[in-house]
C-alpha cells in the first residue's frame, strides 16, 4: 500500500492510494493500481509507503473505503464501517448497500466521510 504524493502534473492524483503492481526499469517508475483511478506509472520519490502509523485509523466504529481489490470487484471505492478486528490484519466491515465481509487491512483506506447522516426534523 502506497500513497502518491507531490504530483506537479497529475495533482488530482495526491493524495490517493494505490497498490504496487511491478517496477519498470525502462522507464525508472512504479506501476501503480491508484484506487478509484486504475494504473498509473508513478517515479519512486513520488510514492509514500503506508506504516504502522497510516493504518492507527483502523479502529471499531471507523468509516473507512474499500480499495486494492482485483479490478473486476465492485467493492473497490465503496463505502464500509470497521465493525471489529476478526484478527490481525482482518477486519469484519459493514459495507453500505452490501453487509457483512471480512477485508484485510490492506485494503481499507482512509476517508473523510462519516457514515449516514439523519435527517433533521424541520430543515
Amino acid at each position: 500500500l502506497v500513497q502518491v504524493v507531490g504530483l506537479k502534473g497529475a495533482v488530482d492524483l495526491n493524495g490517493r492510494w494505490g497498490n504496487l503492481q511491478s517496477f519498470s526499469r525502462d522507464k525508472g517508475r512504479w506501476h501503480v493500481d491508484v484506487d478509484g483511478v486504475g494504473a498509473k506509472l508513478v517515479r519512486p520519490d513520488n510514492l509514500k509507503p503506508a506504516g504502522a502509523e497510516v493504518r492507527s485509523f483502523l479502529r471499531d466504529g471507523v468509516w473507512v473505503t474499500i480499495g486494492g481489490l482485483d479490478a473486476r470487484n465492485r467493492l473497490n471505492g465503496r463505502r464500509c464501517r470497521l465493525v471489529y478486528e476478526q484478527e490481525p490484519g482482518r477486519w469484519q466491515v459493514n459495507i453500505e448497500g452490501v453487509g457483512m465481509k471480512t477485508l484485510s487491512a490492506d485494503n481499507l483506506r482512509p476517508t473523510g466521510y462519516c457514515g449516514p447522516q439523519a435527517a433533521s426534523k424541520g430543515q
